[in-house]
């Protein structure tokens, strides 16, 4: 959703009148704007002039549930082998 408001006041009310977003995205340059958003606002995370860097992230995290995944696969996989080869029976 993407939303344009006149007031600070408006947008931080939006906000907090909804489920904790998972990111918000500000764009302006205002340092106190900034400050009040930090300070009276809660979401996952918090964005100010830039959206990509959301983007890499979300990346990094895929990535890292792949290669924990297949990682897992390798060793159960290992040894279980392992424990097949050098099983009495």
């Amino acid at each position: 959703m993407l939303l344009q408001l006149d007031k600070v006041e408006d947008s931080i009310a939006f906000i907090n009148s909804k489920p904790k977003p998972l990111a918000i995205y500000a764009f302006t340059n205002n340092e106190k704007f900034r400050r009040r958003m930090l300070s009276e606002t809660s979401s996952g995370s918090l964005v100010f002039n830039d959206a990509v860097i959301q983007v890499l992230r979300f990346i990094q995290y895929q990535t890292n549930l792949l290669v924990s995944f297949f990682l897992k696969k390798f060793l159960d996989c290992m040894t279980e082998r392992k424990l097949s080869q050098f099983s009495l029976k």
